[in-house]
């Protein structure tokens, strides 16, 4: 090899000028014709794979095996498998001539897991016996892309960002940085299975089954963030719910910026706002070992979190890029299920059920769900045909009844549910040995207590949302003229949030913004409760004041007034 750069990246030392595969060049956007380190990995190692997929087959299984099958299962997300071969960054399992694949181990274990929640008499059966070292009669062959599809949009980005969202004083400090992986997009894979024996039709439909039981809670890493969820879908989901969502979609870091839908973006908001509703009724530690014990995390050690969730696309819409600065929109609609990791107590399922309900209703009522969630879509909410940027969200129910569960709608009682939100997640407290602390709570800017946060509303109709030119246009109007000019101005402040560079770095704001869609109840003719759409809204103002903030101070002073058009409700 006549020159040290000719040496392909999957083989350099991971140091500094060498093999960064977690640095993400700050220069990529300008500079299109560069391949950033991690990019030229992935187009080394694709460029090399072997012509033609593997195959699954009965010759190339264990001679001893006389019985072989094959199932293929489609990814509804992405795929993470962890070869660990570089501990800086995640790198898939690599198996002959090249391809990705899904370790034969680790689908046995996967296997026995679930063989011991619906058949545990028969694990010993099909897996072997442990303590008296006995083998199975199954072998599992792992599982492997169908098509050379799995070669696209393989560079992904995971980006923390918990501190700064909610407990960050001073935002424009933000933690950590973006970190890069390595996972495969919506795969489709085949898995083999043989066994030592010939196996009746039925009892090869009772393996398959297991095997979708443990497909239905994600195979290979991060599943519980919605990575490696296949479509089918789990029997006894603890929630389930269908939603339909619009706003700015995340893109990828290939050269065309491919933009993706990334349903972890679920995981996050509902992991949010249990550490805000956690912090306001107890302290730092409590909080934080609170939801480490639902979603997992490291905060006292590695904790295997109660909550799993996957988001299955049930409708898709085109990608539609905005403005002048063709900025990517997404439209989705999808079942949401959040599901168990493993059996608890009776009693204990029935609050973490309640819990889970209540905070995706927290969620859906103030807020949304993925980038910007913190205003509303300014495509639907806007109406200022020279302003061409995409900022907010927007997200609606997708159901034909309501379930006992259902938040009332009503502006009057927003304050009582939130109140009932607080409640259960106390009750879940109590169930874990942690007693609710009102008077100690976490020190963050978002905790969820009555000193920190404010709602306030109103009600609005299509195309009157009102605090949204609070934001573009200033508010606190007085007349001049024949003109109300406003006096007070929310943009470029600390209050509103902006995005910055350098010198002046980006901000999250202290408000949130939505306009909660209102329906109207009614029955079906054989006497089920049936939902109408209205051309109603809840326009909300959450508002996290800062005393020490003259801006915060003037939006105060000014909601406090007789005649702000908004009330507050908690």
């Amino acid at each position: 090899m006549s020159n040290t750069n000719d040496v392909p990246m999957m083989f350099r030392a991971s140091i500094n000028g060498r093999c960064q595969l977690q640095y993400i060049d700050s220069n990529r956007s300008r500079n299109r014709d560069t391949e950033s380190h991690i990019e030229k990995w992935v187009s080394e190692w694709t460029n090399e794979i072997s012509s033609g997929m593997p195959t699954l087959s009965r010759q190339q299984s264990d001679t001893t095996q006389v019985d072989f099958q094959t199932n293929t299962y489609q990814i509804a997300w992405r795929f993470v498998s962890n070869s660990g071969t570089d501990p800086t960054i995640i790198l898939p399992v690599i198996g002959a001539r090249g391809f990705p694949y899904y370790p034969g181990s680790s689908m046995k274990g996967s296997f026995r897991q679930a063989c011991n929640l619906v058949f545990p008499d028969r694990v010993a059966y099909y897996c072997g016996d442990r303590v008296h070292l006995s083998p199975g009669i199954l072998r599992f062959h792992g599982g492997y892309p169908t098509s050379d599809a799995w070669t696209e949009n393989l560079v992904d980005l995971a980006h923390p960002q918990q501190g700064w969202q909610v407990k960050n004083t001073d935002t424009s400090q933000k933690d950590g940085g973006a970190f890069v992986q390595i996972s495969l997009h919506q795969p489709e894979l085949r898995f083999g299975i043989s066994s030592a024996i010939d196996l009746a039709q039925a009892e090869w439909q009772e393996i398959w089954r297991v095997w979708q039981i443990a497909l239905s809670k994600g195979i290979g890493c991060r599943v519980s963030a919605g990575y490696g969820k296949p479509t089918v879908q789990p029997d006894l989901p603890l929630y389930k719910v269908t939603l339909r969502g619009q706003g700015v979609a995340s893109t990828l870091l290939d050269i065309d910026k491919t933009p993706e839908f990334r349903p972890n973006i679920f995981r996050a908001a509902l992991r949010g706002h249990a550490l805000r509703i956690f912090g306001g009724l107890s302290d730092e530690n409590i909080a934080e070992s609170l939801v480490d014990q639902l979603f997992g995390g490291i905060h006292n050690g590695a904790v295997w979190g109660l909550l799993n969730m996957g988001f299955r696309e049930t409708q898709t819409f085109d990608w539609e890029p905005h403005g002048y600065y063709k900025m990517p929109y997404y439209t989705v609609k999808g079942e949401l299920t959040w599901l168990l990791t493993r059996s608890i107590d009776a009693d204990k399922e029935k609050v973490l059920k309640s819990l889970v309900s209540y905070l995706m209703q927290f969620a859906m009522l103030l807020g949304g769900f993925g980038k910007s969630w913190r205003r509303i879509d300014h495509r639907d909410f806007y109406a200022n045909e020279k302003y061409d940027k995409l900022i907010g969200c927007h997200w609606s129910w997708q159901r034909a009844i309501f379930s006992s569960n259902d938040p009332d709608v009503q502006l009057q009682e927003v304050g009582k549910f939130i109140d009932r939100v607080q409640k259960v997640a106390e009750n879940w407290m109590n169930l874990c040995g942690s007693a609710p602390n009102r008077n100690h709570p976490a020190g963050w800017r978002e905790a969820w207590c009555r000193d920190r946060a404010q709602v306030w509303g109103r009600v609005a109709h299509t195309g009157d949302s009102l605090a949204i030119r609070w934001f573009h246009q200033g508010y606190d109007e007085v007349p001049r003229g024949k003109q109300f000019v406003p006096t007070k101005y929310l943009k470029g402040t600390a209050v509103a949030g902006f995005t910055g560079d350098r010198n002046n770095p980006t901000r999250i704001g202290r408000l949130w913004h939505r306009m909660y869609p209102v329906v109207e109840k009614t029955d079906w003719p054989d006497g089920r409760p049936r939902v109408i759409q209205t051309d109603k809204y809840l326009e909300l103002l959450t508002f996290f004041p800062d005393s020490s903030d003259e801006d915060s101070n003037q939006l105060s002073d000014y909601l406090n007034r007789s005649r702000s058009p908004f009330t507050r409700r908690w």
